[in-house]
Order: C-alpha cells, then structure tokens, then sequence
C-alpha cells in the first residue's frame, strides 16, 4: 500500500473520498503489480508442491508417475511426466500472465514499444 502515489492519496482527501474508496480506487491497483508477481512465483512452487507432496504420500499422479519410473530405470517414461510437468507449470504461468494483462491493462509491463 506504501507504492500509492503521495499525490493521488492527497487528491483522493480532498475530494473527501472515504478510507474505503481511497483503497478500492487508489491502493488496490496500486498494489496489483506486485500480487501478480507474488502470484507468478506462487503458481511455479504451487507444482513444485504438489510433485513433492505425491513424492512422499500418493498413489497416484505424475510425482508418482515419475518416482515409479525412476525406480524401474524407465527413463522414456520419466522424460515424458517431467514434460508434462514443465508444460503444466507453463501453463500455469501464461494463465496468470492473461489474468494479469486482463485486469491491469494500464500496467507499463502491457504496454506496447
């Protein structure tokens, strides 16, 4: 909430903007740039996790898929879950990458050169 311009917050004050819409106008769009970034990182660890967590206690899924082919020296098989893993992971991402251009569409990040 600190990246709010000064200038805007003291605009916002004296158009006697109530607390609630300084921040739904001011310093939640204001604060957008670095949720997606929290959340790009988040997405990439969230299937690095769920790799672990089906590592230690699953089944089923491709973790297992790839720690059962790892065991057995499949290395074809095991290529084949680390890509759809990567290629989930990039899924992922690109996901909140179009989040991120849909509800910023102001961002210099968006912009084009």
């Amino acid at each position: 909430m600190r990246t709010t311009p000064p200038g805007l917050l003291e605009l916002a004050r004296s158009l006697r903007a109530s607390p609630l819409q300084i921040f739904i106008k001011f310093q939640f769009p204001a604060a957008l740039p670095f949720v997606f970034a929290g959340a790009k990182v988040a997405v990439t660890l969230a299937v690095i996790g769920a790799v672990i967590g089906e590592f230690v206690g699953s089944t089923e899924g491709l973790g297992n898929l790839l720690l059962t082919a790892n065991s057995q020296l499949d290395s074809p098989l095991a290529w084949a879950a680390l890509a759809w893993l990567s290629v989930l992971g990039i899924l992922l991402f690109l996901m909140v990458v179009l989040v991120e251009k849909l509800v910023m569409p102001w961002h210099s990040t968006h912009a084009s050169h």
